[in-house]
């Protein structure tokens, strides 16, 4: 249990998908200092895309699931 005055300070965030950088970006508005490490060459994880042989190719989303009915992104 942490006790006293809390004060912001570094976290490491693994991945620059959508979910990395808002949080990288919501933590350092609280005054965090954040740092975030990507495998990739490109920033953005599945928000990119890629040429091969002249054909744009998007990366984008590979599967969507709890979609079915009662599953919870299905409202």
């Amino acid at each position: 249990m942490m006790r006293g005055k809390q004060t912001p300070g570094d976290v490491l965030i693994i991945g620059s998908g959508v979910g990395g950088l808002t949080a990288g970006i919501i933590l350092a508005k609280l005054h965090c200092r954040v740092t975030v490490v990507e495998r990739n060459p490109l920033l953005g994880g599945l928000m990119r895309g890629y040429l091969r042989s002249g054909i744009d190719c998007p990366v984008g989303v590979h599967y969507m699931g709890s979609l079915g009915e009662g599953q919870p992104l299905r409202r």
